[in-house]
């Protein structure tokens, strides 16, 4: 049984606790435990959230901050992009095409080629920049 307060009663966090469940963009987004978790998180440190505090949204504070000007932009990876080019490695890999060596290029379809650093990593994306102009299409997904 969760002993915080701020906690307790709450079925999701709960289940959390218990290994049952996670909290997820998809399922829970809005959830009341969001807010919970945030409110939490701003009391252990107050810098670890943006400056727009509890919003009781799970995954959209980057939107909240382009749209209040505190950044005119912001550029991450594309998890839809990564996955592209995980695929199309994976495929280049079991058909052969490529051996994945360090210094090799790998053919990821739409993403161009990929190369394979001396360590055997690799950028499998260029960042993707979001703006005013694109934004809330992404929180939505994101």
């Amino acid at each position: 049984m969760l002993q915080s307060q701020l906690f307790a009663g709450d079925a999701l966090l709960q289940a959390v606790a218990d290994d049952q469940d996670r909290i997820s963009t998809v399922q829970h987004r809005f959830d009341p435990a969001v807010r919970k978790l945030q409110e939490a998180l701003l009391l252990w440190d107050p810098t670890v959230l943006p400056q727009f505090g509890p919003d009781g949204e799970y995954g959209s504070e980057m939107a909240g901050a382009v749209h209040s000007g505190a950044t005119k932009e912001f550029a991450i990876w594309n998890p839809i992009d990564l996955g592209y080019s995980a695929t199309q490695i994976a495929y280049r890999l079991i058909k052969n095409e490529t051996d994945g060596k360090p210094g090799s290029e790998i053919n990821a379809g739409r993403m161009g080629k990929i190369k394979i650093g001396d360590n055997g990593e690799a950028a499998m994306a260029d960042p993707f920049v979001y703006d005013k102009k694109n934004v809330d299409e992404f929180a939505k997904i994101f």
